[in-house]
């Protein structure tokens, strides 16, 4: 009887992926071998590529951290969490009521001026007013997703952004401030399907209405929350995504299947990226599909036809030379 063909899952790595543990890491040096790693038709996603996820950065070295957790910011040091919330103390509890502190004022501020709020309950306002109790979980449900719209209007959270877009998360990795020197920028990918058969894992993704947030929506935005965060005296844990689930996965799999990926390019390669972005339809005006988001593409406009004369001059002093 004929055997019908097996079906092989193992991944088909480009020829200069390398990796480090579940990570792969994928050097390219052009924009167009960028994306083609990126994309879904690619040796790295050929499989189930539903499920996974991604997140890009504007620098290489920047870490899997969420914002209200990050201790450092590249243009003056102090974290953006830090500048807003005033943070003093490093335990859970110090972190939680300062998370805490910073979404109720931007809760108030919110319904203040009648801005529709996603799950806005009389349960939810009852939270507001209460302080956080020493050991209670942090955050609590009925926050998740207002934590969401917050976070996807810069108010730094300890939700980690994700897209299920690939040329959408490539979007952030050319947007942004990177550390000085910079040489790199990159794209992460994120398995999903490990949550689907572990229900053990020390984090959760998280799904949020998209009704109520046109940037989620836009972005095809999704996130990830470390899980059973207590506000007690302990310290504060820092670990990465990715640290946490290495420490995690070491304990459950012999082998180590790739559950990451990191695509990385020069720098120096962003204009290129960019236009190629916009010829497949992503610019500011489609992942921020608002007012800011106009004005963004205009500012980025200007931006690109000052690099565009740039790159016209040094080639026209290259040939009078």
């Amino acid at each position: 009887m004929e055997q019908k063909p097996q079906l092989d899952l193992s991944p088909r790595l480009m020829p200069q992926t390398t990796r480090e543990g579940f990570v792969a890491i994928t050097p390219c040096q052009t924009a167009s071998e960028f994306l083609d790693a990126l994309s879904p038709r690619g040796p790295l996603f050929e499989h189930f590529f539903r499920f996974w996820i991604f997140r890009g950065h504007p620098d290489d070295s920047f870490e899997l951290l969420p914002s209200a957790l990050r201790q450092s910011d590249p243009t003056n040091g102090l974290s953006r969490f830090h500048q807003f919330a005033g943070l003093t103390g490093n335990s859970n509890h110090a972190q939680a009521t300062a998370e805490m502190g910073l979404l109720r004022k931007f809760f108030e501020e919110a319904d203040r001026i009648g801005l529709p709020l996603p799950e806005d309950t009389q349960n939810l306002r009852e939270l507001f007013k209460r302080e956080i109790e020493k050991g209670s979980e942090w955050p609590p449900l009925q926050m998740l997703s207002l934590m969401a719209l917050a976070q996807h209007h810069h108010l730094p959270t300890r939700l980690l952004d994700w897209s299920r877009s690939a040329v959408r998360a490539t979007y952030f990795s050319i947007n942004g401030t990177a550390h000085t020197g910079s040489t790199h920028l990159s794209v992460w990918a994120f398995n999903t399907m490990v949550t689907d058969y572990n229900k053990d894992t020390p984090w959760t993704l998280v799904t949020t209405p998209a009704v109520s947030n046109s940037n989620l929506r836009a972005q095809h935005g999704l996130f990830t929350l470390a899980r059973s965060i207590r506000a007690d005296d302990a310290e504060v844990d820092r670990q990465t995504f990715d640290q946490s689930f290495t420490a995690w996965a070491e304990t459950k799999f012999e082998e180590k299947p790739i559950w990451f990926h990191r695509v990385t390019l020069p720098r120096s390669e962003a204009y290129s990226l960019r236009n190629a972005l916009e010829d497949e339809g992503i610019t500011e005006t489609s992942v921020f599909p608002d007012f800011y988001g106009v004005v963004r593409s205009l500012e980025n406009d200007r931006r690109s036809s000052l690099q565009l004369w740039e790159k016209i001059g040094a080639v026209v002093n290259n040939e009078t030379n």
